[in-house]
């Protein structure tokens, strides 16, 4: 459904689909006198399923979309401050134009996504189609001109990003990501030990990666397994196959050698999630029916934890996904956070938290294959931390000069984020 947002008073109206194609057939234009005004939004819908295949090879490039609104753009009466807005979902989308001119005018855009059934007309009242193609990927902008002599309005145009991307890294290589819908949200818990206060958190859109990041996709961006050396691995099988969550990644690894290189290839700023968008995606987001775990009260459902692993990493998506469509957040490796790790009393309400500035250890968040049944680690509220190199003394830190270092990152991988601000 498109969306009309005017910057001018006076210049805009809401129509609906029905009475639209009405007017445009008959040229009858309703420009209420002096300043206009837009009609009540209409009410939100629920997110989109992300399951949704953005690709999906049924969809048909022929097919009209629906004409839903109109703007109309009185061009005699306009300053050369003046512009609009139209916005529209990420499906194909359509609006009408209706332009009202003493004189000829023209009608040009640069965006090639954007589609005008024409670009020029004569005095009086004309009506134009502007349509917007399908978008499967992040959200866009672009911009119409339309001009009469001295007289020139611009409508700014914004079309949503699709519930789903998918990027591909090469011919075999890819990753999803699915849009979170921003909202507010209590975080922590006051009923787990150590995992409070509960405090309200407000967040805009993101995206997410649907699974943890994979072998595959670490070795495709890096050129390196993160495995050579370390003696857990030493007696284990398996656990660099494709589809298996990286692990034994440090903070710096990711955000030094991983994050930077996909970037490079994309021209897009991913980061780790902050402790907030974490638990908001795995608690669901706007689609939270308030699970225990990441899509079920069911550990099992859900999870690979030490009862049920067979102490070992598992496949991704291999478990029932949350209610956003997103896998394995309550158990199969943990995932570190972008936070630096401090007690929840620094802030009592936020919008788009990012921790605190300093720290020692970075969050971890969720549960892992070897997380045991007694544990509250596979809880979307419940936290934990660790050192960002991952090496910390074997010991707990005693100061005794004798203590040696231990590698503390065998479990633990990451998913990334995209922010849309």
């Amino acid at each position: 459904m498109t969306k009309i947002v005017t910057t001018c008073p006076g210049v805009a109206k809401r129509v609906s689909g029905y009475l639209l194609l009405l007017f445009f057939a008959a040229f009858l234009i309703v420009i209420p006198p002096g300043c206009g005004k837009e009609d009540d939004p209409a009410p939100e819908s629920e997110q989109d399923n992300p399951d949704e295949n953005v690709n999906d090879e049924n969809d048909d490039d022929t097919t009209q979309p629906e004409v839903s609104d109109s703007l109309t753009i009185i061009l005699d009466e306009v300053s050369s401050t003046e512009s609009s807005q139209l916005i529209f979902d990420s499906n194909k989308d359509a609006a009408l134009l209706i332009i009202k001119s003493n004189n000829s005018w023209t009608a040009s855009t640069g965006n090639d996504w954007l589609a005008l059934a024409a670009t020029s007309g004569n005095t009086g009242a004309t009506g134009i189609i502007v349509g917007a193609s399908l978008n499967t990927g992040i959200p866009r902008t672009g911009e119409i001109t339309i001009s009469s002599g001295d007289k020139s309005h611009k409508v700014n145009i914004e079309q949503s990003g699709a519930p789903v991307i998918t990027f591909s890294v090469n011919d075999s290589v890819s990753f999803r990501m699915v849009k979170v819908d921003g909202g507010t949200f209590e975080m922590g818990s006051n009923d787990l030990l150590g995992q409070g206060p509960v405090h309200t958190v407000t967040l805009t859109d993101y995206y997410i990666c649907e699974t943890e990041v994979t072998n595959q996709l670490w070795q495709t961006i890096t050129g390196f397994f993160p495995y050579t050396d370390l003696e857990y691995f030493s007696s284990r099988t398996g656990y660099d196959l494709p589809q298996k969550p990286v692990s034994a990644v440090s903070w710096y690894d990711i955000t030094v050698s991983f994050l930077p290189e996909i970037k490079a290839l994309t021209g897009l700023q991913f980061k780790l999630p902050t402790e907030a968008q974490w638990e908001y995606a795995a608690m669901g987001g706007t689609l939270s029916e308030g699970y225990d775990f990441a899509g079920s009260d069911e550990l099992d459902d859900v999870a690979w934890h030490e009862a049920n692993s067979d102490d070992q990493k598992h496949e991704v998506a291999q478990k029932d996904p949350n209610e956003l469509g997103l896998y394995d957040m309550s158990g199969n490796v943990s995932e570190w956070c972008n936070d630096w790790y401090a007690d929840y009393d620094w802030q009592e309400e936020a919008t788009n938290p990012v921790g605190p500035g300093t720290g020692t250890y970075k969050v971890i968040r969720g549960g892992n294959f070897t997380t045991p049944l007694y544990s509250i680690n596979c809880n979307v509220k419940a936290r934990d931390y660790q050192i960002p190199d991952c090496y910390d003394g074997c010991w707990g830190n005693t100061g005794d000069p004798d203590e040696p270092v231990c590698f503390f990152c065998q479990t633990i991988g990451f998913r990334f984020v995209l922010d849309l601000e």
